[in-house]
């Protein structure tokens, strides 16, 4: 449980850091850069750890956890982004990916979600749509918006089996009697996603179909730098570290209802840093999600 609210804090920092390096390199560039930055300190952290063995049966499923979670399910978002907004993508990427993960669970793993944790999960997602919400109203679904929805139930696809597979990786782990460290767990799963992520900038850059938008070439200046080594370090350095220690001790559908909660935890953020104030509705929903957060807490 601390180690799923403290994955949820740094992907919040890492959130508020993205999008300031996605607004001047561009989403895709910004992405790739960070992942390939995580990915040289995370390479450097094993090695001084004594390095991994690449080619077991863990590290093979957490190479495609890191494909399917990184790579699917970062570029299905990106895809749904335009087409929907950012409020409507992340309310359905957050509500779909604790689904997908407690099914993967019980497909790989046959492990089923307690009744009890199945509520404390529904209340936080409650609470996390109510402060989506809150703000401006949603767009409502039409046939031109549905590939964006698609889209955005496949980036919750790819998280929530992602998180099913590292849990999956986790079990070969323990059957073969060698536990991996959280941070090399990490590195398997970045450097795979960090390839699919540059293959899929290099699509839209070079050999993009006319359906796609084409990135713009932004500059990148030591600004940009910063805010890329923040991003990479907040989310997928410490913020995935905590994830894969978080999915060692809980289910996928607990580990990720409580990550669910990231847009709360920017509300304080942004506040501090652009004085965007949060709604009555906003501060109500965060009170369900907490209350939820709280009933895992008390029955884990």
């Amino acid at each position: 449980m601390p180690f799923a609210l403290a994955a949820a804090f740094f992907f919040a920092c890492s959130g508020v850091c993205g999008q300031r390096s996605s607004s001047l390199l561009g989403p895709v560039k910004a992405n790739f850069l960070r992942l390939a930055f995580a990915t040289m300190v995370l390479v450097l952290l094993t090695l001084a750890s004594g390095g991994v063995d690449m080619g077991s049966t863990a590290a093979f499923r957490l190479y495609l956890s890191g494909l399917v979670g990184f790579g699917l399910g970062d570029m299905a978002l990106f895809f749904a982004f335009p087409r929907l907004g950012a409020r409507l993508t992340l309310l359905i990427n957050l509500c779909a990916a604790p689904l997908f993960g407690s099914l993967g669970d019980y497909l790989l793993l046959g492990t089923r979600l307690q009744p009890v944790h199945g509520l404390a999960c529904a209340l936080i997602l409650v609470g996390v749509t109510q402060a989506l919400m809150a703000r401006t109203t949603l767009p409502t679904p039409t046939r031109r918006r549905l590939p964006g929805i698609i889209a955005a139930v496949v980036g919750g696809f790819g998280q929530g089996f992602g998180a099913t597979l590292s849990r999956h990786a986790q079990a070969a782990e323990a059957a073969a009697g060698i536990p991996l460290p959280s941070h090399v767990e990490t590195c398997l799963r970045v450097v795979p996603g960090m390839l699919a992520i540059g293959a899929f900038w290099i699509a839209l850059r070079y050999l993009r179909p006319p359906a796609l938008p084409s990135p713009r070439d932004h500059p990148l200046s030591l600004r940009a730098c910063g805010w890329i080594i923040a991003n990479a370090t907040a989310g997928a350095i410490i913020g995935v570290t905590c994830f894969q220690h978080a999915l060692a001790h809980a289910t996928s559908a607990v580990v990720l209802s409580i990550t669910a909660t990231t847009p709360i935890l920017v509300m304080p953020m942004t506040f501090y840093s652009e004085r965007d104030r949060p709604s009555l509705r906003s501060i109500f929903g965060a009170g369900i999600a907490v209350a939820g957060v709280v009933v895992l807490k008390l029955t884990a």
